[in-house]
């Protein structure tokens, strides 16, 4: 949402609308106070300053191992970040427009109505807003646009009863599938392999690398492929490993011991080719998994991103690692298991590297990727493994 709000005021000041980028607020106290230092018309009078105070409250953290100092600036922090909430209902009542989350809205949705009536609403990320709430937003404006993919990730829906799960987990997709629906079809994150395989797995070969970044020299040098031992990563690499998932008791649920030791070596390979950790992003399905691989990266590389895909999703790196750990589990299978391998691949920029077992190949999107990268990438030779065949050689 920030996002949002400083990409419409960019605009705003490029057509020379000042007066109207001064009727545009973010409301909310969950808001990142870093992205509107040089914006303070985006926020309600006086929270410009309580955000500065905050950054500044932040950026004092004490050490962990002081525990009663630390507990009192995360409670101080804790309180001061309420007090960056305005009062919605003056906000909304003197505004044009209110950029909010969906959980605020629907929250704030009398108060929000009140201070209309709003000519637009607009709806960003719509696969992951549960039923109930994308029913509530229409009501809110005179027309509603839902933005978002369909082919992404769902609403997360931790109730187990059937009739909870088939109502929490429809989105706007599904409820208004009768309405008229454009498709955008072009994106600029990933190099043109990746999209192709993305576009071939998830989107009936429609999705595209939009004309404007395909010309843009800059866009282009950003996604030049990583070299290891002279050798250039493929856009697509499977790397396979011998060991299939199991149950741990201490880490609390499935790991899979080799292919964190494999990405352990990648990251070691990508260090020796000077690769900056900033551009890697090691994700997985499996929280038990995303603590194995940082406690393997902890001592050597504590820099690089280890993430659960659901908390990935709208960021990107230059490089992603994707371990599966088990994809015949049925986390991973059916429609919402295609989602999650979705975002986890499209995150990466230029290149994107899949720890595997043959049994993950079974799970069909799995499949068609390593498929595609088989043909298209990796080729027969020593140069189609290029992390695995370097460990050994080592």
């Amino acid at each position: 949402m920030d996002t949002a709000l400083v990409s419409i005021d960019d605009w705003l000041r490029r057509t020379d609308k000042p007066d109207i980028a001064k009727k545009a607020k973010r409301v909310g106290a969950y808001f990142d106070p870093r992205k509107f230092v040089d914006r303070p018309h985006l926020l309600a009078p006086g929270i410009a300053e309580k955000g500065s105070e905050f950054l500044l409250l932040e950026a004092s953290e004490p050490p962990k191992s002081k525990v009663g100092e630390h507990i009192r600036w995360k409670d101080k922090l804790s309180a001061l970040r309420k007090e960056l909430g305005a009062d919605i209902s003056v906000v909304a009542s003197e505004a044009r427009l209110v950029a909010t989350t969906v959980s605020s809205a629907i929250t704030w949705h009398e108060t929000l109505r009140a201070a209309g009536p709003w000519h637009f609403v607009i709806c960003d990320e719509a696969s992951q807003v549960i039923g109930p709430a994308a029913l509530m937003v229409p009501a809110m404006g005179q027309q509603t646009i839902f933005a978002g993919d369909p082919c992404q990730l769902s609403p997360i829906v931790q109730s187990t009863g059937a009739g909870e799960k088939a109502l929490l987990g429809k989105t706007a997709f599904d409820l208004f599938a009768h309405v008229p629906t454009t498709m955008l079809n072009e994106q600029s994150r990933m190099a043109v392999g990746i999209c192709q395989a993305v576009s071939t797995t998830f989107y009936d070969g429609e999705l595209k690398v939009c004309r404007k970044a395909l010309a843009d020299p800059e866009w282009k040098k950003q996604r030049s492929p990583f070299f290891v031992d002279g050798r250039e990563i493929p856009r697509v690499c499977f790397d396979q490993v011998s060991e299939p998932a199991t149950y741990s008791q201490s880490y609390g649920g499935f790991i899979r011991f080799q292919s964190a030791k494999l990405i352990e070596t990648i990251i070691d390979n990508l260090a020796g080719s000077y690769v900056d950790p900033q551009d890697v992003l090691v994700l997985t399905p499996f929280r038990a998994q995303r603590t194995l691989i940082r406690n393997f990266l902890r001592r050597r590389h504590p820099e690089v991103s280890v993430s659960t895909v659901h908390r990935a999703q709208g960021s990107e790196r230059t490089l992603v690692i994707f371990d599966p750990v088990d994809g015949t589990s049925g986390f991973l299978k059916g429609r919402d298991g295609e989602r999650l391998i979705n975002v986890a691949i499209s995150r990466a920029k230029a290149h994107v590297i899949v720890p595997f077992v043959r049994d993950d190949l079974d799970n069909p999107s799995l499949g068609l990727l390593h498929k595609i990268a088989s043909k298209s990438f990796q080729t027969a030779g020593k140069f189609a493994r290029p992390f695995t065949f370097s460990s050994l050689a080592n």
